[in-house]
Order: structure tokens, then sequence, then C-alpha cells
């Protein structure tokens, strides 16, 4: 909100308030998404050199990936708005005309700077389709057609996406007035103000500016995040992250408010009035808003930095004392509360001006004594400045107070409280002397007195104040001792206060400070506006007037509305914070008027040089010498840094525009407008994007050749008019019954879920990667005592249970195992705890020191001890069982997460409703008529399904499966190429490498990670940072690691050209490795020590050695060791693979009809998170996106081609068969935008199917068709033993063989009698021919009724059954194997008794 580094200073201060978004499922759920357009727009449009030109496909394609990132990392179950900046008011469009003409002065130094080294790129001609930064304003080219494409994005979600489908839809366009997300808080007020509204409303906002974290707190709603990339600082602030890389915070408002309420809750004691904790949040936001705003130039010297965010917040705590009621009340100002404020800001600036002003040599030691910056200190230490009868008040009342602490608490002392009259006692208070009634009056309260006014006799009492717990009780020993000491030290810290002679020198001194502080405030009126703050008071009155003015215009602002289109602040410069109570005089009336329209605002906030987004017909008013406007486009102005650093902090000097002369210029042009110019030069209103399965229509797409029409649009537009809300019905405040703290909604992120105590403390929390020096609210944990609890209490009443963890942002987690020093305890498969031994007990000390280290570092939290170390499994969701019921879906054993006792959370007030379990249901209520499902059964296996019926005893299902995608012949081939990638590289341990290349261990390890050098007295890091050993990231294709590291042959070719390329660098390095004796320490390597004579080569070596390594890393993908990927060169055989496949994909689905189909042979995707999660994926497999939502089309196959791992979250890298929407290139690693990185719940492997169904009955078929096929095989071998016997009879019964002509003469004799007495049969059968049915029987021939039948042979019933289909009667069928249904339309099959 225009104060700089807040989201930094609060983050530090609160460091338990960001949450990373790891996946879906580990962040709360929420209703309501709002997306900042105009953030995912410039995060879109970044790029790293004035030569990268964008064009509207790659803007287009970036922001629909963006949305569909945002939105599947949210998942809003009701609402999404969309809100593109439009017209601004007035107040803002001087600070956007400010920054579009310093970008403009800073394209052209880049451009020039480029064009002095050699490396600019002529762009094309300009044309409208030219993009700058400043095309992103209402009005222009750019922005109407991302308008119409992000209709089309919208239209093409809502008719394809289940998720889009059914909740709200409105978009808000760069045709609406008002700031993008000043109009997400219009709608979210108009929601709240509704009469229907739920008050546990979630509501997450994606926006990047620091802004709407005070938004957030005007909302006054308590589950509120803020969502928004991670932040970076410095030199990596600049850095440009790929969507895939990029992390994502949600930064809980939720916790924000109680770490507020934390600090705001001890105000109670001090007040003067009812403490509302709201009310206080309200006066918090007003304060804030007098340090930084957009809309008002910051107070001056009033920087939030070193250490002064501390002082400033507890500023604000210290002016409750003193104020006699809130200083805001619906959003107006109370001007003369807000004065206290003001004096404790103009308080700082005194001690500023002291501070800075070096001329003090008229100072004497007493006036330095006076001045405010000492004032702090001596306030800070309880000290003061008196005149010596001041001090002698003090001294007399000192044997009082002394008696009085030294007497115990109790109801005598209650009902008679110690009470001394001043006058009576000779110390006189009166109008005139206001300094020693100021000074009583503290040193009252600090002593816990009161000064009491007697209106009868005009006497001042000082009064003993005693708590109402002392009218039962009786103090303590120690707490009357703890009395005495406060007391003495407060007598102590007057005794070294600094003492004046009397009330006149003291006036003497401070007037001469005065003067000196105005002389100093004038010299700083005169130099920035020019104004004469001696001799024309009046004026500086006026700048005052204006500043209070837009004060209290910001206030409406942020909690109505826009009070005025028109008002803005006219100066440059903000007044002196000691002079701002001058114009709280006035009483400030706004007139709302009318937004502009889009061309007037463009020409107002343009530079010349990106005239290009006006129209043709405006353009020459910036340019033409003879324009009545020429004035108002300088190419020159001056920039005031205004003791900032950084360029972006300057204040950028020009003239604010007169709208009025703007208008008359612009008015003989308009009718030189086109059609298409003139609508884009009108407001429109928001839009709410419905579903209708009616309406079946075609959707052109605004963006040819890169997306196709929807050739089946079911979505229609309408208009969405938010009413202007009246005063009387705006709801200010918390809504009355909104769940908070432990009771939360759905286990929304909440302090409260755990007991603590917390303090202020310079902890040096780590955030953003740095120590920070500034104060923190540490919460300690460990004061509830378990010392008295011996172990095996707490591991029998964890160990297997469900509690909850990731404190503060709560999750259901099962235990699994829980360490102590005595060993590691888990329950075996009987349930019954089993104990391993530590192999090292040290082991298990160093991860509790490491996790109560962590802790305090990172979220200020101190936990103690650590004695209970937990392993807990995440939950993952719900999965069905087989009675139909939905069970909790834990992580695997394999990935447990560890936690301290501490911080374990036994329960919540209200679960997330995304993990409860439930019971079954009836299967029409589970499975309605219609529905689609995927089919687990083998011959279809991942088919998509639709219900068509149920079995008559309602246990099975009828299906519609469609078999067009069964077969899927590219399984063979892009596993062939994942192996062939695999085999590419190969991996090496270190000292092979080391050995044969003759390196030094130390270098080898050192320069593919971190090598540090001193060059020219800097430090230098000549490291590749290919491989980080520690925290396990690596680029792909250098290193991998099973159980230790090895490196690839790449690592060869790195070491061998790095020899050839920089050999006095490479020797010079690697030899002084060498040197180092094996358990030696490593010296620092100072280059200059290694020149021998060779200074100017070694420089040229260190100069291209860092351009030739940043290349490298530059063109390097980095993973974590447990993330794989294929090639540059396999991905783009496996694209290739994909371009034929799309070209060859049937569009026409083929359907089979089964029946009696098992509940379990089914999978509902959106049900099923958890059990797709189970799933192993490797390089090279097919896999489908089974979601009617997300980045991609329902059914869509593709190939993996990498996976990433971090955490306990495996994301599966996917290279699409089709184009996708929202897909990228990987950073051109590929041709077509086809890859995206995607959860593993979201995919179904077809290639390993590790989900396939098997019916429960296939066993018991399989086991009773193995018996019946060994019964058949018994009585084979039975029946032909019998045949044996038979014929060894019938052999029996030969001629002996002795009796046999060796020479065939005998045997010869038999066969032509055998052959005589055929012939003579047939000759008698053929002249006479019996009846059939008295045809002889052939005593050996078979009967037809008993032949055998072919085992595989075919029965034929009505139809053909498959060739191999096995006898019914032979084979029992499964129990709940499918049946053909009776109703078939195409092609019927009868699946076999197992799916599987």
């Amino acid at each position: 909100m225009g104060i700089p580094k807040f989201y930094r200073y609060i983050a530090q201060r609160w460091p338990a308030i960001q949450q990373e978004v790891e996946s879906h499922e580990t962040v709360p759920e929420y209703d309501n998404l709002y997306l900042d357009m105009n953030s995912i727009l410039h995060n879109c449009t970044r790029t790293p050199s004035v030569n990268v030109i964008l064009t509207d496909e790659m803007v287009c394609q970036k922001v629909f990936a963006y949305i569909d990132h945002l939105f599947n990392c949210v998942k809003p179950q009701s609402t999404i708005y969309l809100a593109i900046d439009g017209v601004a008011p007035r107040a803002k469009i001087n600070q956007q005309r400010s920054r579009r003409f310093r970008a403009a002065q800073e394209f052209e130094e880049a451009r020039d700077e480029a064009i002095e080294n050699g490396t600019y790129i002529q762009p094309p001609p300009e044309d409208e389709n030219t993009f700058y930064k400043s095309s992103i304003s209402p009005g222009t080219v750019f922005m109407a057609k991302m308008s119409e494409q992000l209709k089309y994005f919208i239209h093409d979600k809502v008719s394809n996406d289940n998720s889009w489908k059914n909740i709200n839809v409105i978009f808000s366009g760069h045709e609406v007035p008002g700031e993008g997300e000043h109009k997400i808080m219009e709608y979210i007020r108009s929601l709240k103000s509704s009469p229907n509204y739920n008050i546990n409303t979630r509501h997450c906002i994606y926006g990047l500016d620091a802004d709407l974290i005070m938004l957030g707190l005007v909302t006054h709603e308590p589950y509120v995040s803020i969502l928004r990339e991670e932040v970076f600082f410095g030199k990596q602030n600049d850095k440009i992250v790929t969507l895939d890389n990029q992390k994502f915070y949600l930064l809980h408002i939720s916790i924000v408010r109680e770490y507020l309420k934390l600090e705001f809750d001890t105000l109670i004691k001090d007040m003067q009035f009812e403490y509302d904790f709201e009310r206080v949040l309200d006066d918090f936001v007003l304060a804030m808003m007098a340090i930084g705003n957009d809309f008002l130039p910051h107070l001056p010297d009033l920087e939030i930095n070193k250490g002064a965010f501390d002082y400033i917040l507890q500023g604000f705590k210290s002016i409750f004392q003193d104020l006699t009621g809130y200083m805001s009340e619906n959003a107006v100002i109370n001007f003369e509360k807000f004065g206290v404020w003001v004096n404790f800001l103009a308080n700082i600036e005194k001690a500023l001006f002291e501070k800075q002003d070096v001329d003090v040599t008229w100072f004497n030691q007493k006036m330095i004594e006076l001045s405010k910056e000492s004032e702090n200190k001596r306030n800070a230490i309880g000290r003061s400045v008196l005149i010596k009868d001041q001090k002698k008040i003090i001294g007399y009342l000192r044997k009082w107070v002394y008696k009085n602490a030294q007497t115990l608490l109790g109801p005598e002392l209650f009902k008679n409280p110690p009470i001394l009259n001043l006058n009576k006692n000779n110390i006189v208070l009166n109008e005139s002397d206001p300094e020693t009634f100021e000074l009583l009056k503290t040193f009252a309260h600090k002593l816990n007195y009161n000064l009491i006014h007697s209106a009868s006799t005009n006497e001042y009492s000082i009064k003993m104040f005693i708590e109402e717990k002392y009218q039962t009780e009786t103090e303590t020993q120690e707490d009357m001792e703890e009395r005495v000491r406060e007391a003495r030290q407060i007598f102590r810290n007057y005794d070294h206060s600094v003492v004046f002679e009397d009330q006149e020198t003291l006036n003497e001194k401070k007037l001469m400070i005065e003067e000196r502080f105005d002389t100093w405030k004038a010299g700083y009126y005169k130099k920035k506006m020019h104004l004469d703050y001696i001799q024309k008071p009046h004026d500086v009155v006026e700048l005052a007037e204006n500043y209070a003015e837009g004060l209290q215009w910001v206030m409406y602002y942020y909690y109505r509305g826009c009070a005025s289109w028109n008002w803005y602040y006219k100066y440059h410069y903000a007044p002196r914070i000691s002079d701002l109570a001058s114009g709280f005089q006035k009483k400030f009336e706004f007139e709302l008027g009318t937004p502009l329209l889009p061309f007037v605002q463009l020409m107002a906030i343009l530079p010349p040089l990106f005239k290009i987004n006006v129209p043709s017909a405006f353009r020459h008013l910036m340019v033409d010498e003879n324009s009545p406007i020429i004035d108002a486009y300088p190419t020159d102005f001056e920039i005031d840094l205004n003791g900032k650093r950084q360029a972006w902090e300057a204040v950028i000097l020009l003239d604010a525009i007169d709208i009025n002369r703007l208008k008359d210029a612009m008015e003989p042009h308009y009718n030189k407008l086109t059609e298409e110019e003139k609508q884009r030069n009108t407001h429109g209103h928001d839009i709410i994007f419905i579903y209708d399965s009616q309406v079946d229509n075609v959707y052109k797409s605004p963006l040819n050749g890169l997306f196709q029409s929807l050739p089946n649009n079911h979505c229609v537009e309408q208009p969405y008019i938010l009413q202007q809300l009246p005063l009387d019905k705006i709801k200010f405040g918390l809504h009355d019954g909104v769940m908070v703290g432990k009771q939360s909604f759905s286990s929304f992120p909440s302090l409260h879920y755990l007991p603590f105590s917390f303090d202020t403390e310079h902890n040096e929390t780590r955030v953003f990667n740095m120590g920070s020096k500034d104060l923190s609210v540490v919460l300690h944990f460990d004061q509830n005592d378990i010392s008295t609890v011996n172990d095996e209490t707490i591991i029998h009443s964890y160990l297997g249970k469900n509690v909850y963890t990731r404190y503060p942002n709560v999750r259901l987690s099962k235990v699994h195992a829980i360490s102590t020093a005595e060993g590691r305890f888990v329950l075996d498969k009987h349930g019954k705890v089993n104990q391993i031994s530590h192999r090292n007990v040290n082991n298990f000390n160093r991860d509790a020191s490491k996790l109560e280290s962590n802790l305090k570092s990172r979220f200020a939290f101190i936990i103690g001890k650590v004695r209970f170390i937990f392993e807990v499994l995440p939950v993952e969701g719900v999965i069905r069982a087989e009675d139909g019921s939905y069970k909790l879906s834990f992580t695997t054993p394999n990935e447990p997460e560890i936690y301290p006792f501490q911080l374990i959370v036994d329960e919540v007030g209200n679960d997330d409703i995304r993990f409860v379990e439930k019971d079954p249901v009836a299967i029409e209520d589970e499975f309605p008529l219609g529905s689609e499902h995927i089919f687990l059964g083998d011959f279809a296996y991942g088919a998509q399904c639709s219900i068509s019926g149920y079995s008559d005893d309602k246990k099975t299902l009828k299906l519609k499966v469609d078999t067009s995608s069964v077969i899927d012949n590219s399984i063979p081939f892009v596993k062939a190429v994942a192996d062939t990638d695999n085999k590419a590289l190969k991996y090496y341990p270190q000292y092979q490498i080391t050995k044969k290349l003759n390196l030094s261990p130390i270098f080898f390890s050192r320069i593919l990670g971190r090598l540090y050098v001193v060059f020219k007295n800097s430090r230098n890091n000549l490291g590749f940072n290919l491989v980080d050993m520690q925290d396990n990231f690596r680029a792909l294709g250098y290193a991998e690691k099973e159980v230790n590291w090895s490196f690839s042959d790449m690592v060869v070719t790195l070491f061998k050209e790095f020899k050839a390329r920089y050999p006095l660098l490479f020797n010079g390095i690697n030899d002084l490795m060498k040197s180092v004796s094996k358990n030696a320490r490593v010296p620092n390597i100072v280059i200059e020590d290694l020149y021998n004579n060779n200074a100017k080569e070694f420089e040229a070596e260190i100069s291209s050695f860092k351009k030739w390594r940043d290349e490298i890393k530059d063109n390097s993908v980095y993973v974590s060791v447990f993330s794989k990927s294929l090639s540059r060169n396999g991905m783009a055989e496996v694209e290739k693979i994909a371009i034929m496949n799309d070209k060859a994909q049937s569009k026409v689905p083929t359907y089979k009809k089964l029946a009696s189909v098992p509940t379990s042979a089914i999978m509902d995707p959106e049900e099923s998170y958890g059990l797709l999660r189970t799933q192993r994926f490797d390089l090279g497999d097919r896999v489908s996106y089974i979601q009617h939502h997300g980045k991609i089309p329902y059914g869509s196959r593709g190939t993996v081609i990498g996976y990433l791992h971090e955490g306990t979250v495996t994301n599966i890298q996917v290279l699409f068969d089709q184009e996708v929407v929202s897909g990228n290139t990987l950073g051109d690693r590929i041709q077509t935008t086809r890859a995206i990185l995607l959860s593993k719940s979201v995919l179904l492997n077809i290639s390993s199917r590790s989900l396939i169904f098997k019916d429960p009955t296939a066993d018991v078929a399989d086991k009773q068709a193995e018996q019946i096929n060994k019964v058949s095989a018994e009585e084979k071998k039975k029946k032909a033993k019998e045949l044996l016997k038979v014929i060894k009879a019938n052999d029996a019964k030969k001629p002996p063989a002795q009796l046999i002509d060796k020479t065939g003469g005998l045997k010869k004799k038999l066969e032509d009698q055998k052959k005589a007495e055929a012939a003579k049969k047939s000759s008698q059968t053929t002249s006479k021919k019996p009846k059939s049915d008295h045809k002889p029987k052939d005593k050996n021939a078979p009967k037809s009724e008993n032949k055998p039948k072919a085992k595989n042979a075919p029965k034929f019933e009505n139809k053909p059954k498959a060739k191999k289909a096995p006898k019914s009667e032979n084979k029992p069928k499964a129990k709940n194997a499918p049946k053909p249904d009776a109703k078939t339309e195409n092609t019927e099959q009868k699946p076999s008794v197992s799916l599987a």
C-alpha cells in the first residue's frame, strides 16, 4: 500500500503468517478466488532484456497457463472473480503517469546501453501489435484483445471443465472503471453486506501489491488469504522463474489478525474507553495509511527501515493511553483524536532533524539533552527533564510511596486505600503550570496510582489503585516484593533526570530549538515546493489541508469505495509531519463525479515513446510542436531520489496534467476514430459466465492458428451489475457468530490450536533467506511441562492415532512412529508397540536439536527440549472402500514428516470437510445414471465409461464403455525412447573421475557446486552450481544420487573443456587443492597468489570463464536428486511421436455395453485423489488425464518425460499428444506447447496398470477350473491305462514271434488274406443298403453323441461366440462377472471371468 518493504517487515515480525503452496490438498479449501489480472499480466510479460519482443500469442499462452495454475492451486468451490484494471480514479493517475514516463526513460537507457555494447537487435517496425509494458493500460489494442482472449478462455473452461461449470465465473474487464484490486474489494463488500451472506466464507485473493494486506484487514473477514509468488530481495528480485519452478505462498490474514490481537490486547489496561479489537484494527489501518499509500506522497523522513517499524508499532500502542476515543469510525477520521498519532510521528521528525542537522555548535549540553532524540531514549528507560521544584516533589513522595509498597494488599487496604492530599502537603497544581501537572499524572500512572481532582475544594490528591481481586484475596509476599522493586526503579530513573534551574530557563532553551526547527522546515518547503514557510504560512496550511483531505479520501476508498473520481493531491511532496495538524480544521466533502474515458486516461499517462498505444487520431498531440498540449509530454524531466536509494522510489517531477485542457485538445479529433476505437473508448460492466447444457454452438477463436474455435460451446454471458451500497447497508467490522481461533471453520489456519505464551524479542528470525535484525513476536510452547509424564503413556496414547500437524496450518495426519532417546516405537501388524533401538542415540539428539533450532529460526517458536519426535503420515484424501464407504487415506510410510510433540494438535473445533470419512450410500445415489467414470478392467483399462443402469439386486452396474482409445500403439515406442535415453549417459563414482583426470577431490566437489575465491579483495563464487550435495539439488544430466553421488560423461567433458579453455585457472586451483593434506583445513584461495608473473592472462581467463560458466548454468535445468527427466533429445523424439499420435487420433467413439460390473471395477477420479497417488510413474510411461477440470481436456493422452520431487510432493511432467492451451515448451526444449507439470492425482498410468481391477470371485473361479482340469487329466490317465491293457490283451492272441517269417512271407500272406475279406464285405454292402435305424453298428466305432468336442470349440447360441470361448459347463462363472446387456445397440462384449 505504498509502505516500502511492508510485506517484508510484517513477515519478520510475525513469521507464521506465510504458508508455502505445495499442492491443493496442503492448503485450506476456499469458496472464492479473486485474481488481480494486472499482476498476472505483469508477471507474464517480464523479459530479460530489451531485445526480447513479445507477441500476443506468447502473452496469451502464458496468461492462460497462469490462470489455470492458480485455479488448480486453490480450486474455489463457489466463485472465481477475474478483475483487470479499468480507468483509475484521478488520484491514481498522477502516479501512473510518473511510472510510465520513468519506464520510457529506463527503456531508452537500456536500449542505448545495448547499442553501445553491440548487443541491440533492431525490432520490427512499430504497429499497434507491438507490445510494451505500457500496453497494459485500459483502452489499448492489447487490452481489448486480451479481454476477448480471456472470454474465449472462460468459454472453453465453463464448457469443458467441471470445476468451472458449477461455480460463478465473473469477469471485470478493462472497460469496467476501477482498479482491479478495488473492484475485488467492492465485490467482497457487496457480498458481505448481503442478507444471505455465509459469514464463514473463505476468500483467496491473488495479487502482487502489499496493499492487499491492508485491504484484507479492512474486510474484517477472518478467512482471507493473499496468494502471491515467492518474494526475492536484492539482485534476485529481477530473477525470471518459469511457472513450473515458481513457488507460491499464502499469507493468511487470519493469522495476521491473531498476531495483531496479541499485540493490541495489552492496551486494555491503559485505555480510557472500551476496548474493541475491530475498532483498534481500523485505527491501525489509518495509522499505517499516514505512513504510506498509493495516492499520497510519503511524509518526509518517515522511513520504515532499520528497526523503525518496531518503534512505530510500539508508538501506535502507546498513544492509546492518551486517546479518549477511537481515531476513526466507519472510515470517518476523527481528526482531533488522529492528531495524537500525528503528534507522535512529529516527535520522530524532530529527532531526525536534530540528528541530521550537523551545524549544532550553538547547542549547549543542556539543549542536546532536551532534544527529542534524547527524550525518546529517556522515555524508553523512564527518565525525564525536570526543573528543581519538580524534582523536590518527586523526592517528597518517595517515602510515602515506599511505605505503601511495603504493605500487603488485601481486603482491608481495598476498603481504605492510601490517599495523599497534595495541597495539604504544599504541592499546588494549577493551569498555569501544565508541565508539573503532566509530570505528576505520568508519575502516578507508572506507580499504579490515580491523580484525583476535587471540584468542590479544587484540591488534588494521589490515591493508590487496588485491583478488585484483593477485595477477597491477600497479596503474596513475593508479589509485594516485586512491587517494591518496581517502585524503586521508577524513582531511580527520576533521580537521573536532566534538571534545569527553573521553568523560565527551560522555556528559553526550548524556544531556541523551535526557532532552529522552523528554519530547517522552511528550507524543505523552499527547496521542494518553492513555498515561503516563514512569510506565507497559509500556503503550508493549504498543503496540509489537501493532504488531510487525501487521507480521508483514501479511508473512504478502502472502506466504502470511490468517494470522488475527480479528486487528487496537487503536490509532489507531503507537508512536514509537524505541520500536518494545521490542516485538520477543515471539513471534507467529496463529489462522486464520473470516471474518465479510456482514451483520455491513455493520453494523460503515456509518454510520447509509447504513443503507438493511443489511436492514431490523437498521436500528433503528443509529438507535434504545435500541439496545444505539447508541454504535457516532456522528453526530459527531473528525478529527485529524495533520500532514497532506488530509482523506482524517486519522485518524478512531472506536472499533473490539466484534464480539461486535455479533453479540449482531443475533442476535435473524435470523429476520426474507427468504430472499433469508439467501442474501446466506452465504459462497460462485469460479465457473469453461466453453463447452459441447452446451448450448443461454435465459439470462434480470437487467435486463429493458435487456438481452435470451440465446436461445442455451452457457455452464455450475462451482465453482472453490482448495485452501489448505501452507507447504512455497508457491513463494517466482524460479523457476529463467525468462527475464529480453535473453532475456525474447516480447520482454517490459526495460532490458537495450541496454548502458548508470547513475547517480543530480537530472535534473528530467518525470512526470505535472511536473518532479521528487527523484533519478532516469539511464541513459547514449553509451558506445558510433561516431565512428570512417562514415555510409555505418550507412546501408547498417540501411536497409530490421528492428530493434526503443520501448526498453525493444521493438517490431519496419522502417527506412524514415535522416537525418544530410548528408541523408535512403531506398531506391528497386530497393533502392538514394537521398540527398535537406535543405532546411535546421537542421531536422535541431533534431530531433536535441529527441530528446536529450525522452529526458532524460521517461525520464532520456542518449544523447549524435545523428548518425543513424531513421525506422521499426512492425509491425502479419502478412498472408496469395498462396501462403498469412503475412508481416510494417508501417505505411504516411506514419506513421513517429523514434528516435535509440543506442536502436535490433538483436536480442532471443525474438521476440514475434504478429509471426513463417509458412510455408504445407495448405488443409484453414488453412481447416478449418465455419470462418467474410468473403467479399470483389463480389456479397456483407463477407458471412459458412463453408468447406463443397475442390476436387479442393485449390487452391480451396467456400463457403456468407450473403447476407441483402448489400444495405445505408441507404448513400446516411447518406452524405447526412454530406455535409449537412459543408456545414453554413463555415470561414474567420483573417485574414478578424479583418478582418471588427475583431479583433487576437493577441487572436483567444490567447483561443481560453490567454490569461493578472493579476487581483487572481494569474495567471488567460481563454482558451476551444477550440484548441491547438501541440499540434494542437481542440474539434469550431470549427476545423480542413489545412495551415493555419481557423475556422468557430461561432467568428464566439462572438466576436459575447462582445462583446455582456462589452463592457468584450472591448474592453479587444482594444484593448490592437491597440496592440502587429507584432514587439513582447506585454505582460502587468493587468486593473486596463483599468478606466477602472468597476471593479465589470469585475469582474462577469469573474466572469460565467468561468462562461459554462466552460459552453462543458464542452459541447465535444476531439480532435486529425487527428480528425473528425459534429455532434450529424448523429449524431441517423444514430441515427434506425440505429433503423429495427434494426427492419427480417431474422433469417433466406439461403445461396448457391459452388465453386472462390480462397483470396484470403475473409478470416480473426482473422489480418488488418494488412490491415484499410489501409482508409480517412470520415464516413458503413457498416461491419461482423467479429471473433468483443470488444465487439460478430459481423457487426453500423453507421455511422462520427467517427474519433480520436492518434500513429500511428486509432480509429473507430461508431454501430451495434443497441444495444450496452458502448456509450455519447457524453455524451448521442445517445439510445441505440449508439456505441462501435473499432480499424480489427476493422471492414470496406462503403461503400468497398478490400479487394474481383479474380480474378488476370480480367484475362486480359477481354483475351481483348475480342480476340474485336474480331475479331467486323472480320468484321461485312467482311460489310457485301460486302453493299454486291451492292446496288450489283443497282442497276446497274435502268433508267437517264432512263427513269423523273417523273410516277410508269412506277413505278406496274412495281409493278402485281410485285403480279400475287406473286398468281399465291400461288395456285399453296395449290393444291399439297410435302413438307417437298422444299420449294424460297428462295435468299436465311436457313437456320435459321445464324440469328444474340441476343447476350445465355440458354442453357437443364436450367434457365434469367440473361437476360443470356453464351454460354460466346464468352468463356473465369477459371482459378480459382468453379463452382456440384453439391450445392446452397438457391439456387445461379454468379458472373461476376471477383468484382470
